[in-house]
């Protein structure tokens, strides 16, 4: 129900044929959130990203158009449900 599109070149593309997003820290959220598309984050490595590796340019917790996941198995579960987002 998923299909991995990472080496795609041209993002614009992609947003225009696709049901939501997924993403993790990527700025992508801003350009997708014009078509007003569900968005989720899958952050399994909020801590180690948090806390040192780069930081964030905007509260992440509390300021993101949609849930954040830390399991890939909650992430997938909501996808399936993806009508009701």
């Amino acid at each position: 129900f998923a299909i991995d599109v990472s080496n795609y070149n041209d993002v614009s593309e992609l947003f225009l044929i696709s049901d939501c997003l997924i993403t993790d820290y990527s700025s992508v959220m801003f350009d997708y959130g014009i078509l007003k598309r569900p968005q989720f984050f899958f952050a399994y490595d909020i801590d180690k990203y948090d806390k040192g590796l780069r930081g964030f340019y905007m509260n992440y917790m509390k300021d993101l158009p949609g849930p954040i996941y830390t399991e890939p198995y909650g992430l997938a579960k909501e996808l399936k449900n993806l009508d009701k987002v």
